[in-house]
């Protein structure tokens, strides 16, 4: 029971994880697009260069999430 309780758990804190990055994502780079086209160039690159950060993190996450969580 514990061990099933375990790794649904991990499994959750793993998705979430994965579903917080690319939410995170989307939403900073739409941020980024709409300071760059109003002109504010240094927060708009730094908000895409970390939208680009949490995609890769997200890309990884779901690349590695069995060996993450085993299931």
């Amino acid at each position: 029971m514990m061990d099933r309780l375990l790794a649904r758990t991990l499994n959750a804190s793993i998705m979430s994880m994965i579903v917080a990055s690319a939410t995170g994502s989307v939403v900073l780079f739409y941020r980024g697009v709409f300071q760059l086209m109003t002109r504010q160039t240094e927060p708009g690159a730094g908000s895409i260069l970390l939208a680009a950060v949490l995609a890769v993190v997200c890309v990884l996450l779901c690349r590695h999430r069995h060996e993450l969580a085993d299931s």
